[in-house]
């Protein structure tokens, strides 16, 4: 996982680093931290030193490499669970279901699978307020999907927990951006 993978004051950010320090033993400086996570220097020393203030972990500097000697009030197999289970998708990932959805809007299609009406009801309940018209074309192409296929939707906590959509508020400000100055007939 990158640093940037989650939003700002997302605690995954500290812990990416964390796992990262463990990860590159001595080689943990805070310049191969940051190439290791494509962030900077500063918000690797910003992560540490919440981990260390917030955390209580025991991060001790040895010359110019990091190294954990106690984990605080963390569990280091949660941690890896929280990065491993609740990731955010890779980006590219994120990219091209963006890019679909905005796609379907204007080409006003319905969806082809079940996880996809999913989505498309997800988002309509998100953009109901700031685009009316792209919320309705969404949810009424997920209603008809659920009507033809006879499937049920999956609740909106379900479709976190099930990977569809691993950040909410993220997932709103990308989708909102890409439909800036789209038009619907």
């Amino acid at each position: 996982m990158k640093y940037k993978e989650f939003p700002k004051h997302d605690l995954r950010r500290c812990f990416t680093v964390l796992l990262t320090i463990e990860r590159l033993g001595e080689k943990a400086t805070a310049h191969y931290i940051s190439l290791e996570l494509e962030c900077t220097r500063a918000e690797v020393l910003r992560a540490i030193d919440v981990a260390r203030e917030q955390l209580r972990i025991q991060i001790v500097k040895i010359g110019s490499s990091f190294r954990i000697d106690d984990w605080g009030v963390l569990n280091r197999d949660a941690v890896l669970a929280a990065l491993n289970v609740n990731a955010v998708p890779a980006r590219e990932t994120e990219d091209s279901l963006l890019g679909d959805l905005v796609e379907a809007i204007k080409a006003g299609r319905n969806p082809s699978s079940h996880g996809q009406a999913d989505l498309f009801r997800f988002t309509a309940q998100l953009l109901k307020t700031r685009y009316p018209v792209q919320a309705r074309m969404l949810d009424s192409a997920a209603r008809s999907y659920f009507d033809v296929h006879r499937v049920k939707s999956r609740s909106f906590p379900q479709m976190v927990s099930d990977g569809l959509v691993a950040d909410v508020p993220r997932f709103r400000h990308l989708i909102e951006n890409r439909l800036e100055g789209v038009k619907v007939w």
